[in-house]
């Protein structure tokens, strides 16, 4: 039974096509925007703009990875945030000062990515988003922190 069609524009968990050349098998899958389709045969394959993909999945600079066969919802198994989506580090992980207070420091997610993980007790997926501070904080670096450590 072949997946339904998703629409251009709609955001996914794409899983990313192998790179690796020794057989093994990647997990990853990365927040992107649907961009375009084609079917070959049976198949479906779309084509994604995954952000921070550049070097690593997609050959050219505008982050389009072609031929992704499996795409999921955004918001699905147990993935809280979506691209631009505003966030805050949690106070516990990293905090600024002003005057007397400790504020969060708060941002935007520019990319995510998703790896399928061996736990105690079985696999689980572990989200990981890259997030671009905005506001007073807006000349830091970007970084990644893990869906735990963020809220909304």
């Amino acid at each position: 039974m072949s997946q339904p069609q998703l629409p251009v524009g709609t955001q996914v968990w794409a899983k990313m096509p192998d790179v690796d050349s020794n057989g093994y098998t990647d997990t990853t899958e990365v927040l992107s925007w649907i961009v375009g389709h084609e079917r070959r045969g049976a198949i479906l394959q779309y084509h994604c703009k995954a952000p921070e993909s550049c070097g690593i999945w997609a050959l050219s600079e505008d982050e389009i990875v072609r031929g992704i066969t499996t795409v999921r919802p955004s918001l699905t198994q147990g993935a809280r945030f979506e691209l631009e989506q505003p966030v805050r580090i949690k106070k516990r992980v990293e905090w600024k000062i002003s005057g007397n207070e400790e504020l969060q420091k708060s941002g935007r997610v520019c990319a995510g990515w998703c790896k399928r993980v061996q736990g105690p007790d079985g696999y689980f997926l572990e989200y990981t988003y890259w997030i671009a501070f905005t506001g007073s904080d807006q000349e830091q670096p970007r970084n990644w922190y893990p869906q735990e450590d963020l809220e909304s």
